[in-house]
């Protein structure tokens, strides 16, 4: 997030975020745990503004991870965020870590808004598997959450997403999904 007073207006929300657009930034994260905020926070508002306007995408850290520096320990409320993704159905949103423990709530999140994406980081084989038979290949993309734990995240990842699937879906999730998460490809 923009380095703003948490108390600052949306208009103020609204010109860093279009200031970090014009610097070159290519979509925005928001960081619940790390920041502490929510969907009713100004900030968010501003941010699917932008991202609307500026053809900018958005990634939700999701899940629930107890990390020392966190100011908020709670998982994130996906169903708040749902009010944002339907106003802003031109806004491509990655559902970082795909909900984590609860990947089921994030693909009834995907099923109901098909701008939404998810990323496999975090994620064992089996859900891997159960979310692309949930929502298709088509909006999940290999995540490793790299450099976190270990220099080869990336490779856990890849490996993970191979045992899931195969063949055209295996494809989307290494490459098709995120150059379509993009914009690079239909």
């Amino acid at each position: 997030m923009p380095e703003l007073p948490a108390h600052a207006p949306a208009t103020a929300w609204a010109d860093a975020y279009a200031a970090l657009a014009a610097r070159g930034a290519r979509g925005f994260k928001i960081h619940g745990n790390w920041d502490d905020v929510d969907a009713a926070h100004p900030s968010i508002a501003a941010l699917f503004e932008v991202a609307a306007a500026t053809g900018r995408f958005v990634i939700l850290h999701t899940g629930c991870f107890h990390v020392p520096s966190y100011k908020r320990r709670a998982a994130c409320d996906l169903g708040s965020y749902e009010r944002w993704f339907t106003a802003f159905p031109e806004v491509k949103v990655c559902l970082a870590h795909m909900n984590r423990a609860c990947p089921e709530d994030a693909w009834a999140v995907m099923r109901r808004h098909t701008q939404v994406f998810a990323d496999t980081s975090w994620q064992p084989t089996s859900q891997i598997a159960r979310a692309v038979d949930a929502v298709g290949a088509e909006r999940v993309m290999v995540g490793s959450d790299w450099p976190l734990l270990h220099r080869d995240l990336i490779g856990d990842a890849r490996a993970r997403a191979e045992q899931a699937v195969g063949g055209a879906a295996l494809d989307e999730l290494l490459e098709r999904s995120a150059r379509r998460f993009l914009g690079e490809v239909a």
